[in-house]
């Protein structure tokens, strides 16, 4: 099962439970955030965080899940696995079974990346574009959301700025004395590797004098928990 089917499975069981989103994180000893994102099918929550969320509404999950068509299929070759009887065509079988589920394995891990890469692309793109509407209105706290609690933030030519507090203070600065406005921030690359993404983007300024500026931005996201989150953001150089 895939998003959005596990959030939509989550709610349907928190509703059928008739617990609210935030009586359901108590149980869980996650973040409501978490649990929203989840539910709203915009992060891949790890293991762990499904095997928690699942207990604490009664639901089995990957029994659930073992239902399916693996059993039906280990039922149907346990005949294979007795060699008492044609040992030599019953090895070649089983060898071949074993290759096809070897690469059936590959395949789907390979899809399952390309997949989580394309999800947290899509979810960074909207970071990107909204960062761009609360910076510029000075909502500075909306635009934190995806901040880690002990992130750090580095800018060219500046001292570094760790925790939110310190990096809300700086922005808010930047935002109310409009010294410039974000106009753009596009994507170059997004990597992914396990629970860790390098994040490459150009940003284009517009200065008070109407001089437009490029930087080019790196963001080090982390998963935790199935929440994605930004541990440090920086500004790398200034585009000609």
């Amino acid at each position: 099962m895939q998003q959005p089917e596990i959030g939509k499975k989550i709610t349907d069981l928190r509703k059928a439970k008739g617990l609210t989103q935030e009586e359901l994180v108590e149980k869980c000893n996650i973040n409501v955030r978490t649990l929203q994102r989840i539910e709203a099918g915009e992060v891949i929550p790890r293991s762990y965080t499904l095997k928690v969320i699942f207990k604490a509404l009664d639901y089995n999950f990957f029994e659930e899940q073992n239902k399916s068509g693996l059993v039906l299929f280990i039922k149907n070759v346990s005949e294979i696995v007795n060699l008492k009887k044609d040992t030599m065509k019953k090895v070649s079988i089983l060898s071949s079974t074993i290759l096809i589920i070897l690469l059936g394995v590959l395949m789907i891990n390979f899809i399952d990346s390309n997949k989580n890469q394309e999800t947290l692309k899509k979810y960074v793109d909207a970071q990107n574009q909204n960062s761009i509407k609360w910076f510029n209105s000075g909502e500075i706290e909306k635009l934190l959301e995806d901040y880690a609690d002990d992130a750090c933030f580095y800018r060219n030519g500046h001292p570094s700025y760790c925790g939110k507090e310190e990096i809300a203070r700086v922005l808010k600065s930047a935002s109310n004395t409009s010294a410039f406005k974000l106009k753009a921030i596009e994507l170059i690359d997004l990597e992914i590797n396990g629970d860790l993404a390098i994040e490459k983007s150009v940003t284009t300024s517009i200065l008070q004098s109407g001089e437009i500026m490029k930087t080019i931005n790196i963001q080090h996201w982390k998963n935790i928990d199935g929440e994605w989150l930004i541990m440090n953001d920086i500004d790398v150089a200034v585009l000609e």
